[in-house]
């Protein structure tokens, strides 16, 4: 595949105001030097949270939570267990 390059905030998609955290993922790789580079598990992290904040705490449907992420549901449990997130829903 030549010719071909991944541009990583075009892959990572638009950022809605800053609910991601303190970093945004629009960040050039330029200010990542400057700020410090995130982990995988920050970024898996954020995008787990922000997934939920989107899906108001739901996991499991059509455009929910495990959807959005492209992940089996069981899988999103898991990384939420091991990062301790925990679903709080509005009513």
């Amino acid at each position: 595949m030549t010719g071909k390059r991944l541009e990583i905030p075009a892959a990572l998609g638009p950022v809605e105001g800053n609910d991601l955290g303190r970093r945004s993922f629009a960040a050039s790789p330029a200010q990542f030097s400057e700020t410090g580079f995130p982990s995988l598990e920050e970024v898996q992290q954020r995008l787990i949270r922000a997934a939920l904040t989107r899906c108001n705490g739901k996991i499991e449907g059509p455009g929910l939570a495990a959807d959005l992420l492209v992940v089996n549901p069981n899988t999103l449990r898991s990384k939420m267990r091991k990062f301790g997130i925990r679903v709080t829903r509005s009513v």
